[in-house]
């Protein structure tokens, strides 16, 4: 069998239905370039018919569809693995079971790869829409909109600072697998961290992979539907971004380097903001808020942009959050 350009990865647990849609936007797709991908999914021991709705995929597509089953629920980072490890492309792209692609994206990415053959990671961008994919949402996505332009970044350090968070959100992210598999040595220490992606994305950098933004839309991102996130409450959820970033940023390129520093700038440009602050303090209960600030404070001290852009927002009483959230700021603050 000819080795497939392009395979992409989906790793998915329990989301049958969303899955088969997410499937079928590829294929409504890829008809011309039959040859040229392949599809790999990877469950995590779903309970549902995942498996069955794979088969019937597979009896009709003339894209071949790779399906691997896990004997047990391993974790998501487990699964992040495995389905490249069960690909055969040149090149991954990773899709959440949950996402689409847009119509004519494959084409565009596929183009991409071709035209740039010394690239080893290429991130595009997302339009946010509602819980059914079928209307758009005007909705503040920072870690995005910071992106306007296509950029070539030159040094790991210029790509840290621009592109860090978007190496948590899979489906934007096309790679080499050649060098992905020689980045990933290591990997092991952070399973469980939910980003041992960005580790090897890291390495990659690292080793000198080149790195292209390009802001294309062609994800379909549904608002409102992370399960996986929703699960972790409140500290779970801001555990991941106060300490996965800092942690795995700090074992790769070290505590005190520059491309520490860059990381970090990403994080106060992006998901570090006064609105993070305000969310924690509206949901939260005293023990959550004070867990979730103890974290920023092991972590961000000794950056000046903790004490005038976070610590500030952080002294403000509750009750004033709440009470704004409900009057002047009331839409911005929203309860999920």
């Amino acid at each position: 069998m000819k080795k497939p350009l392009l395979s992409i990865c989906i790793p998915t647990y329990n989301r049958a239905r969303l899955l088969e849609d997410a499937i079928k936007s590829i294929l409504s797709q890829a008809t011309e370039f039959s040859s040229e991908i392949e599809i790999c999914v990877s469950d995590n021991c779903s309970t549902d018919n995942t498996e069955s709705v794979i088969k019937k995929l597979q009896k009709k597509s003339r894209i071949r569809i790779v399906y691997h089953k896990n004997s047990k629920n391993m974790g998501a980072d487990y699964n992040y693995m495995k389905v490249i490890e069960i690909a055969h492309g040149e090149y991954c792209w990773y899709l959440s079971s949950d996402d689409e692609i847009e119509k004519d994206g494959i084409r565009k990415m596929l183009s991409e790869i071709k035209a740039n053959p010394r690239t080893g990671l290429f991130i595009v961008s997302r339009k946010v829409y509602d819980r059914k994919l079928k209307t758009p949402l005007n909705r503040i996505d920072r870690g995005f909109n910071i992106m306007k332009k296509r950029q070539e970044f030159e040094t790991p350090a210029e790509a840290a600072r621009r592109i860090t968070t978007l190496l948590g959100y899979i489906s934007v992210l096309i790679f080499k697998r050649s060098e992905w598999n020689r980045a990933k040595k290591g990997y092991q220490e952070f399973i469980g961290s939910a980003y041992v992606m960005v580790y090897v994305f890291f390495n990659m950098m690292k080793s000198g992979s080149k790195v292209i933004f390009m802001p294309y839309k062609i994800i379909k991102y549904r608002f409102g539907n992370d399960s996986f996130l929703d699960n972790l409450k409140l500290v779970g959820r801001s555990k991941i971004d106060i300490e996965g970033f800092y942690r795995i940023g700090a074992r790769v390129f070290g505590e005190h380097s520059k491309e520490q520093s860059a990381i970090i700038s990403n994080l106060f440009d992006t998901i570090m903001t006064r609105y993070r602050i305000a969310t924690i303090k509206i949901e939260g209960d005293r023990k959550s808020i004070n867990t979730i600030f103890a974290m920023y404070f092991k972590y961000y001290w000794r950056y000046l942009r903790f004490w005038t852009e976070l610590f500030p927002f952080m002294i403000v009483p509750k009750f004033i959050y709440v009470w704004a959230s409900k009057t002047i700021f009331k839409g911005v603050y929203r309860r999920k």
